[in-house]
């Protein structure tokens, strides 16, 4: 069974079993994904986009 990330209008699907063989928690996974989505949140106000 996967868990799903939501990202405004994007879905994303995160297989756990995957994630298990790669040594990855989900936390891991959704910490990285959060961080990647803020960073582009910040470059988008700095370039004056909403």
């Amino acid at each position: 069974m996967g868990k799903l990330i939501i990202d405004g209008n994007k879905v994303y699907t995160v297989d756990e079993a995957c994630l298990k063989r790669k040594n990855m928690k989900l936390q891991e996974v959704c910490k990285k994904e959060t961080k990647a989505v803020m960073h582009k949140q910040q470059e988008n106000r700095q370039n004056g986009i909403r």
